[in-house]
């Protein structure tokens, strides 16, 4: 009897079959990767805009430009700025006369869902100072 010498069709199909399945998955993983890595950063750009709001507020708190009002609003992000005075329960509460907190909100839509975050800080109260003199 002589050895075969090559594969059958059936082999040669299940391999072909087998390739192609890895291939598209390799694809699909591909184009979800890149549509998250674009997603995340739509969200790092909100989440941006976010930080250089409090910044602004923190740097600059002389500006009473930004109590209570909507900085931004455009067909995906929705900033609101507030500064408060200290609560009563705070550790900071005896400082009440000289510091007051600064709370950026933003909200947006993110795939149909809405996503929202708030950053704070502590800033120097100018405008206790202003009402002394």
């Amino acid at each position: 009897m002589q050895s075969k010498r090559g594969f059958l069709m059936v082999e040669v199909l299940v391999s072909i079959f087998i390739l192609m399945f890895t291939t598209v998955n390799i694809i699909n993983l591909q184009f979800r990767a890149l549509y998250r890595a674009a997603d995340d950063r739509d969200e790092i750009m909100h989440l941006f805009k976010l930080k250089k709001e409090l910044y602004n507020m923190l740097l600059f708190p002389e500006k009473k430009h930004f109590k209570n009002k909507i900085v931004e609003e455009d067909s995906e992000l929705t900033i609101l700025k507030e500064q408060r005075d200290l609560e009563q329960k705070s550790s900071l509460s005896p400082l009440k006369k000289q510091l007051a907190s600064v709370i950026v909100d933003g909200k947006w839509k993110f795939n149909n869902n809405d996503r929202s975050s708030r950053l704070s800080g502590i800033i120097y109260n100018y405008n206790q100072e202003e009402k002394r003199a």
